[in-house]
């Protein structure tokens, strides 16, 4: 939350993604909150938003969902699987139909792209890198003109997700 606090206006409201217009929603992105980035490195969720936000985005972070990595990791399986399907039900119920996810710590994306896909649920929203998100953008002439962009991959993006951009 202390993320939220320097900008409220990045805040999560149900009530208000409901009134946005299709335009507005096309225009909106989703930063899906990881353990790591969301409470022990706020700086790089602030930034990201950040750059988002000046490249037209409205930008909203989303609540903060337990994605059970740790319980999948450690063979609790029944548990990963009740954490995942109550984390992907939330995600439904937050986002209207065709909202654009991204996750900054790849391992989240591919979490969702991935181990939660073997669930089958209808309506499981896609959730992307945020490199392949920028990736698929026409960014302004004045960002794409910086001297040198540096992508330094995850190991489990190199792993599992080779077709990402470098």
């Amino acid at each position: 939350d202390s993320i939220l606090w320097r900008n409220p206006h990045w805040r999560f409201d149900r009530d208000a993604i409901k009134l946005l217009s299709d335009e507005q929603k096309a225009k909106t992105v989703f930063i899906a909150q990881d353990t790591f980035t969301s409470f022990f490195d706020t700086d790089v969720v602030f930034a990201t938003a950040t750059v988002l936000e000046k490249l037209g985005f409205k930008v909203v972070v989303l609540p903060f969902l337990a994605n059970g990595k740790a319980l999948q990791v450690k063979g609790r399986l029944p548990e990963f699987e009740k954490v995942a399907r109550n984390s992907i039900q939330q995600l439904i119920d937050y986002l209207p139909d065709g909202a654009t996810v991204v996750a900054i710590e790849p391992a989240v994306a591919l979490m969702w792209r991935q181990e939660y896909a073997e669930f089958k649920i209808e309506k499981t929203p896609t959730v992307l890198m945020l490199q392949e998100f920028l990736s698929m953008q026409k960014l302004n002439t004045r960002v794409t003109s910086m001297k040198a962009i540096f992508h330094f991959s995850h190991c489990t993006e190199k792993t599992q997700a080779s077709a990402a951009p470098e």
